[in-house]
């Protein structure tokens, strides 16, 4: 729903078969649309980014979740393919297991110099990695 601040009036947002995954201080959305569920804990989708009602634009396949950078200006991701992947931002690995990765949150730092990953498994309830762009 799309709730102004201004007005007591809601509306639906105009994306069908979509998530709101994140919003971007500057009003960006990221989405993830036509999930699929491959197991109680993946659903993969695509990764889309929109303006507030404009069309989404497709990023990445395969996409858990997502999370904007504190200044907008990139995301964060988890995603599956061979194995869970967080990449921090898009294109720059971080985190790859054979487990399960989820709900990756960029909110460690206000410079988003750092991001989280819950790591699962099988006999795992999940642990937090955190990383820096060099991986650390």
């Amino acid at each position: 729903m799309d709730a102004r601040a201004d007005s007591p009036d809601s509306a639906p947002l105009p994306y069908e078969n979509a998530d709101v995954v994140s919003v971007s201080r500057k009003g960006k959305l990221a989405l993830v649309a036509n999930r699929q569920i491959l197991n109680v804990y993946t659903q993969l989708g695509t990764l889309e980014r929109a303006t507030l009602g404009g069309a989404p634009r497709d990023i990445l396949e395969n996409v858990q979740d997502a999370d904007w950078m504190p200044d907008g200006s990139s995301l964060a991701v988890t995603f599956v393919d061979a194995t869970s992947s967080g990449e921090f931002p898009i294109g720059h690995v971080v985190y790859d297991t054979s487990g399960w990765a989820t709900d990756p949150a960029c909110h460690a730092t206000a410079s988003g110099s750092r991001s989280s990953i819950t790591h699962s498994g099988p006999r795992s309830a999940g642990s937090p990695v955190v990383s820096d762009r060099r991986q650390r």
